[in-house]
């Protein structure tokens, strides 16, 4: 970022700066919907349980069972709230995909404009003056989006390297007379990158998830068959 001079900033970002910020902060914003789905996955979860705790005191005072019920039905309520999870970052990756088509309107732009600098300059002056400030203006008036950007800023910045690396591989190297397949070739290789990323993520969550509730459903099923032989 500090190779690029202050007379070629100025001239992309009269270009595209504002429309691709727009674009961008629309993107971030799915990325965002993931608390949402985190916080509405797990109160309804925990709602549901207490009043079924409730329900179960009020059918005989007495506070044992409901207690442990309770108790128990936290795995479940965790386990919905990490389906939630998954939820959520299915909606990032929609949301980062749709950064990464964003990001290379925004190259294609300046590659146009400045044909004198090499491709890699021309992402590398895409990424830093346009997609992170974008990203880091609409994180910044997020709760707990400082966190949120900084996973974001390095997934980015992998994209970053992998991309800078891809562009000068054998494949890429026979194509120099024709940028828009490299364009492509290249988008594709970054949804490739994310999808490896984030699968399996998703795939430990899944099975967390139906392990905790697993769980939950087994622990309350032991307990109730103790209290029919118990009494309690």
């Amino acid at each position: 970022m500090n190779n690029i001079k202050a007379e070629e900033k100025s001239e992309f970002n009269e270009k595209v700066k504002d429309e691709s910020i727009k674009q961008l902060s629309e993107s971030v914003e799915k990325c965002f919907s993931f608390y949402t789905k985190v916080m509405l996955y797990f109160s309804s979860s925990f709602l549901v349980m207490a009043l079924f705790t409730l329900l179960i005191y009020l059918e005989d005072r007495n506070w044992i069972y409901p207690l442990f019920f309770f108790i128990f039905s936290l795995f479940i309520t965790a386990g919905v709230t990490v389906a939630g999870a998954v939820s959520g970052i299915k909606n990032i990756t929609l949301g980062l995909k749709e950064l990464m088509e964003e990001g290379f309107k925004i190259y294609e732009e300046i590659n146009k404009g400045s044909e004198g600098n090499t491709r890699e300059k021309n992402i590398k002056t895409a990424i830093n003056l346009i997609i992170l400030p974008a990203i880091r203006r609409v994180a910044m008036s997020k709760i707990g989006g400082k966190m949120v950007y900084g996973i974001i800023k390095k997934i980015v910045e992998k994209f970053e390297s992998e991309i800078l690396t891809k562009l000068k591989s054998e494949d890429l190297k026979v194509l120099k007379k024709n940028e828009n397949t490299r364009v492509k070739i290249l988008l594709e290789y970054g949804f490739k990158i994310l999808s490896n990323v984030t699968a399996s993520l998703i795939l430990f969550l899944q099975i967390s998830s139906v392990i905790l509730c697993s769980m939950g459903v087994i622990s309350i099923i032991i307990l109730s068959l103790l209290r029919v032989f118990f009494k309690f």
